[in-house]
């Protein structure tokens, strides 16, 4: 059987200060996450994993474009099989989303879901939900 899902970006609340300015990939009903294990960060050519980072700030507040570009590609070799997601963050370094369930699996590391991105949050149209899909321009 093969679906065809939507990797969309989804933002919290505007009342959820938290997360202001924040979004999460979602894969039909699939949140994802980025392990610290699959997005080294480069800096003056020396690759920094998440963990490793001397700088927490830097790895919380790498930022998706204003209109990222998903491709997403099913790997058998992940676990039983899953849906990997890549994209590149605002500086064009690349960044690779696994499925929430399967994060803390293959090694020690950090994890995140929120990731920087801005856009217009507005309290109207909310009807009662603690997060929506966020329309990108």
């Amino acid at each position: 059987m093969s679906c065809k899902l939507s990797v969309d970006l989804i933002g919290t609340h505007p009342s959820v200060t938290t997360h202001a300015n924040r979004a999460a990939i979602r894969r039909g009903p699939m949140l994802y996450c980025l392990e610290s294990m699959d997005n080294e960060r480069y800096d003056e050519g020396v690759v920094h994993y998440a963990r490793e980072a001397l700088d927490k700030q830097v790895r919380l507040n790498r930022k998706l474009p204003q209109v990222p570009v998903f491709e997403t590609q099913y790997d058998p070799a992940f676990f039983d099989g899953a849906v990997i997601i890549r994209t590149e963050d605002a500086a064009g370094l690349p960044l690779t989303a696994i499925p929430y369930p399967y994060w803390n699996n293959r090694s020690r590391g950090t994890m995140d879901i929120w990731i920087a991105y801005d856009y217009a949050a507005s309290k109207e149209g909310w009807d009662n939900k603690l997060y929506r899909k966020i329309k990108q321009d």
